[in-house]
């Protein structure tokens, strides 16, 4: 907050939320877990400011959303029964 105020604390919080209800929207055990292991990381440590801190929580919250995201359009495609026609 002290960086970029309180819009970018909205941001990061609406980012939060966000993924939050779209892993429990889709049922996506891993990334509520994983929300919540950031989430209390950093009650404890700004695990944010390093560099690495920010590139394993962008790189695991984007993987596991879009892992979700896939497998939902996945079960929304109907399959087609002649698949050799």
């Amino acid at each position: 907050m002290l960086a970029t105020g309180i819009v970018g604390l909205l941001a990061f919080l609406f980012f939060i939320s966000y993924n939050l209800v779209y892993a429990i929207r889709y049922n996506n055990q891993i990334l509520i877990l994983l929300i919540l292991l950031y989430g209390l990381m950093m009650s404890f440590e700004n695990i944010l400011e390093r560099e690495d801190g920010v590139i394993y929580f962008g790189f695991f919250i984007g993987f596991f959303a879009l892992l979700s995201y896939n497998e939902q359009l996945n079960k929304d495609i109907p399959k087609s029964k002649n698949l050799e026609n």
